[in-house]
């Protein structure tokens, strides 16, 4: 979970169209899932193509295969171990990203759906608010990686952060809820292995309070249960600590579930404490902050299906093999 940051999203002409960045004197932020449902979009145009036509074989959607559990690997890590000590290796990206060296748009991480740009890595730093983008490069990582999840872990599928929007919020209900079902057809699209709502145990919603605090809303489909992942404390009751946009989340999501056929949709409604792993607040929950930053960063950056991979372990080595002082003069 990343928490406390805030962010304010782009205004339309901020807007990037297929990771085509708008050339002025500040870089954009990459808006980074408008790009992924555009794509999206090219993709599912292309199925309709006749089977005759030349170089169709290279854009046609794959048949998404599901990976038999005896196959997967029970040593593969795909999540980031909180109490673990952030690693030296990770301590090298940090270090490398952190220098402030190269362009703020530098393209780090590519992929044919996503891109992040060097700005958005550098959000990762201490003190500053992380970047929308850099969570949903995060989910998206996550999601890739769901095909090879350990045998009998659940299955999970993790959204993008503007699902649920003030502008979103103001449609009228019909149009609201025709626009939250292409998003979630979309996230489904994407995912190498589910094909249908109905293959998912667990649904995961980063959400964000006025105050620009995330938290985590997660819908246990197996159970079924409501779960709220929130490093800070509070008093307050559901409905006063995260008022109309949760439960329209809620709303939005078990409508979904029922007209997909999904058969426990009438059950959601109970709420379970869940703990996360964070220590009460304080300097010792700010260092497990500090380090699921940097662990986040370095999963995202050396994820296998960052065609930008071996570009990032280049600049690593790079900055690395510099002299202390060639460093300080940076």
């Amino acid at each position: 979970m990343i928490t406390p940051i805030s962010f304010a999203p782009p205004s339309p002409e901020e807007k990037v169209t297929l990771n085509e960045a708008v050339d002025e004197d500040f870089t954009t932020l990459l808006n980074s899932f408008n790009t992924i449902t555009q794509k999206v979009k090219i993709l599912e145009t292309a199925k309709n193509i006749s089977e005759g036509e030349e170089g169709l074989e290279n854009i046609r959607e794959k048949r998404k295969v599901k990976p038999s559990e005896s196959l997967k690997s029970l040593y593969f890590q795909r999540v980031v171990v909180m109490k673990n000590k952030v690693h030296d290796n990770e301590k090298k990206v940090v270090d490398t990203i952190f220098a402030a060296r190269g362009d703020l748009d530098d393209v780090l991480f590519h992929s044919f759906f996503i891109d992040g740009q060097r700005i958005h890595f550098e959000s990762f730093k201490e003190g500053n608010e992380v970047s929308a983008g850099v969570i949903d490069m995060w989910a998206y990582v996550l999601n890739q990686a769901e095909d090879k999840r350990s045998t009998g872990s659940l299955k999970k599928l993790y959204c993008h952060t503007s699902i649920i929007s003030a502008e979103k919020r103001n449609l009228n209900s019909k149009a609201n809820k025709s626009k939250f079902e292409e998003e979630m057809t979309s996230l489904l699209f994407l995912s190498p292995v589910y094909q249908s709502i109905r293959d998912v145990d667990q649904m995961l919603f980063p959400m964000m309070l006025a105050d620009g605090h995330y938290y985590i809303v997660r819908f246990n489909l197996k159970e079924p249960q409501i779960h709220i992942l929130d490093n800070m404390n509070h008093k307050d009751s559901i409905r006063n600590r995260y008022g109309k946009k949760f439960a329209h989340l809620r709303y939005l999501f078990i409508k979904f579930l029922k007209d997909n056929g999904y058969p426990h949709f009438k059950a959601l409604g109970e709420y379970k404490d869940f703990d996360a792993g964070f220590v009460p607040e304080g300097k010792e929950q700010k260092k497990q902050i500090e380090d699921l930053r940097k662990k986040y960063l370095t999963k995202i950056l050396l994820f296998e299906y960052n065609e930008n991979k071996r570009v990032v372990e280049s600049k690593i080595e790079e900055y690395h093999g510099l002299t202390l002082k060639e460093k300080r003069m940076l």
